[in-house]
């Protein structure tokens, strides 16, 4: 029997060129491994290439507030399947868009449907949304 206290960290793939798991973490979980510099420019230049202007506020819609998006006009609507490496919400009634246009006058992109640690996501991974608007 071996007093030893070192460990052997087990990896495996949880997806074709998607996060690692290392062992005690959920094999669905996307850490902060995944999000990488060059993914996220990745998510960057992607929704640059659609929507070249910033928006001046961004609106994050769960649960309730995904009609909020309903009234903003000169709409661009990018659903998140379409953006490479960009999360996806699992929650029922979440949408799943991002929202480019104009409400109240003012340029704004809206968020319809937003991510959460229990569907398996870091937290950096639930608040990364904040950092790109």
């Amino acid at each position: 029997m071996s007093n030893s206290t070192k460990s052997t960290i087990e990896s495996a793939p949880v997806a074709e060129n998607g996060p690692w798991a290392s062992f005690g973490e959920h094999p669905n979980a996307v850490t902060n491994r995944f999000y990488t510099y060059e993914r996220v420019q990745e998510i960057v230049a992607f929704i640059q290439n659609i929507v070249p202007t910033k928006p001046e506020v961004a609106i994050i819609c769960g649960s309730g507030l995904g009609g909020l998006a309903e009234l903003v006009t000169n709409k661009t609507v990018i659903p998140y399947a379409n953006i490479p490496h960009f999360p996806r919400s699992t929650v029922v009634g979440h949408r799943s868009n991002l929202i480019f246009g104009i409400l109240n006058g003012v340029s704004v992109v809206c968020m319809q449907g937003r991510f959460h640690p229990y569907e398996g996501y870091s937290t950096a991974a639930v608040i990364m949304f904040s950092f790109f608007a």
